[in-house]
């Protein structure tokens, strides 16, 4: 079994190559990839977001705890009602390593990335990309999302440019019962989904991100001496 796919979308090709792997540790693993076309917007850094969602047999969301507790924090609360338009759904989370960064605590502290290849570079399997003009190079992760216990994965993983235009989507995912891969999916899209926009809304208001509600205010200038 596996999930591998590739659609031409608005503004290129997006690539899912996914193998299932079925062992003390199982999973899919493998290479999402977004390759611009001619007429994509220009950006000099093309790169792979991610969100993600954890779920237990008993379809409650599973729980981090020690190093990577503040996974916890960054889900998403659901708004709206399913399946209507602008919905959100609750659980999701920006797919990043809280353990290699600390949120913001002043306004000249650089922001903390949603990009997946700024916690698992994985440099000999994937690469951030760009476009400008007719030089264009993709962009790529590598992922090997597994256990070894009963767990639902359901990811969206966009390609977003410098300014976070997004060029194209994957929703894919699948379950681990009792050892096996089971129940696959994949779809494209040109544009996120509400829910991948929550999710990394919550990402840069608990790391107080610039543009976040909670950005720490730069300093006030000193009094002036009359």
């Amino acid at each position: 079994m596996s999930i591998k796919a590739k659609e031409k979308l608005k503004t290129g090709e997006m690539e899912i190559d996914m193998t299932s792997i079925e062992a003390a540790k199982s999973g899919e693993k493998g290479t999402i990839k977004f390759t611009p076309n001619a007429t994509a917007k220009d950006t000099t850094k093309l790169r792979m977001v991610q969100v993600v969602r954890d779920i237990k047999d008993d379809g409650t969301d599973y729980s981090w705890t020690g190093s990577q507790a503040r996974l916890d924090e960054v889900k998403t609360k659901e708004q709206g009602k399913a399946g209507e338009a602008g919905s959100v759904e609750k659980g999701w989370m920006v797919d990043h390593n809280p353990a290699a960064v600390t949120p913001r605590t002043k306004a000249s502290d650089p922001g903390v990335s949603p990009a997946y290849r700024d916690y698992w570079p994985n440099s000999s399997e994937s690469q951030d990309g760009h476009k400008n003009g007719a030089d264009i190079q993709p962009c790529s992760l590598w992922d090997f999302p597994g256990a070894g216990i009963n767990l639902t994965w359901r990811f969206e993983t966009a390609a977003q440019g410098a300014d976070g235009t997004t060029y194209g989507t994957v929703k894919w995912g699948f379950t681990v019962k009792d050892s096996k891969v089971i129940n696959e999916s994949h779809s494209f899209q040109d544009n996120p989904s509400a829910t991948f926009n929550a999710a990394v809304d919550k990402f840069n208001d608990v790391y107080h991100n610039p543009g976040s509600p909670s950005a720490p205010k730069p300093a006030a200038p000193p009094a002036k001496k009359e």
